[in-house]
């Protein structure tokens, strides 16, 4: 039972690492979809209309 609370812990730790680069990665990917969008509002190329609707749907 104290092998099985400890993987649970070391588990619980290793999520708690990963949660702030997860929380910066998502940041990042928000800011460029902005971005993004923001030089590419209007856009007469039809693959660049499909690349801001992907980044639409992620946000």
């Amino acid at each position: 039972m104290i092998d099985v609370v400890a993987r649970f812990h070391r588990a619980n730790a290793l999520l708690t690492q990963a949660r702030g680069p997860t929380i910066q990665a998502d940041a990042a990917i928000a800011d460029g979809a902005g971005v993004f969008t923001a030089d590419a509002h209007g856009p007469t190329q039809p693959e660049v209309h499909r690349i801001n609707q992907q980044a639409a749907r992620v946000r």
